[in-house]
């Protein structure tokens, strides 16, 4: 057995589900990321989703609650329809992690 043999065959296969939970926490975490566009931009053009959430609700936005909901769902569908591509692998990883042997 060649070692890209054993690294498309074994590695790569056992590596699957843990890679897609790294892809989807990174994902999350940089989609949702708020403080540091806060500090770097200040152009609205320029501004991320959740940055321009936060912007609204503090500034005096909060009080039109549905526009606020309406956006959140907004910032959610992303990281769902991530979520069901990897759904399978996210499910997997977490049975395997259980799994003495």
């Amino acid at each position: 057995m060649g070692e890209l043999r054993i690294l498309f065959t074994i590695f790569w296969p056992l590596s699957k589900p843990v890679l897609s939970i790294v892809a989807i926490f990174t994902f999350m975490g940089s989609w949702n990321e708020v403080l540091w566009p806060l500090l770097v931009v200040r152009e609205q053009q320029l501004m991320t989703l959740p940055q321009l959430l936060t912007v609204f609700a503090l500034g005096g936005g909060a009080g039109s609650i549905g526009v606020s909901l309406a956006s959140a769902m907004v910032l959610v569908v992303p990281v769902v329809v991530a979520y069901a591509f990897l759904q399978r692998n996210f499910i997997e990883s977490m049975a395997s992690s259980g799994v003495k042997g």
